[in-house]
């Protein structure tokens, strides 16, 4: 009976010192405001870690774009970049590309985070004001509309 009392012991230390393991591995960063890379040589990446685009909304100016993603056991790297230059139409439109680098992550859990993004860097030149500007995120069907 005594041994049966102290492996169920063990069993539960076992188990509640596991939990805090993979609650150090899992965790990832909160509330950053990241900022997009403009550049005039820009080209998508040939290689690009899997993820999904579940939905791109703007508040002020910042883009909150919420990715599911597998992995939880390295710090995955998320960029947003793009060219310097808009697309011809009214309003007027720019591409991004939402660039993903899991480090080589191979663990399966169901990852879901919301990412920000400061939008000051698309304004339209000339245009500080009072104007328009439609986004394309890559792996996501709508457009998003930035009115400033």
């Amino acid at each position: 009976m005594v041994i049966l009392k102290l492996l169920s012991y063990l069993f539960l230390f076992l188990i509640a010192f596991s939990c805090k393991v993979n609650e150090k591995t899992s965790t990832r960063e909160k509330n950053i405001i990241r900022e997009i890379k403009l550049s005039k040589e820009f080209s998508s990446p040939e290689k690009n870690s899997h993820f999904k685009i579940k939905d791109a909304f703007i508040f002020g100016d910042i883009l909150a774009i919420v990715v599911d993603y597998s992995g939880g056991c390295e710090t995955h790297e998320w960029e947003l970049k793009g060219t310097t230059n808009f697309k011809k139409s009214l309003p007027p439109k720019k591409g991004l590309y939402l660039e993903h680098d899991s480090n080589g992550d191979n663990c399966r859990s169901s990852l879901k985070d919301t990412l920000q993004f400061n939008l000051n860097k698309i304004k339209y030149p000339g245009k500080e004001s009072n104007y328009t500007v439609v986004i394309q995120l890559n792996n996501y069907e709508k457009n998003i509309t930035y009115k400033y």
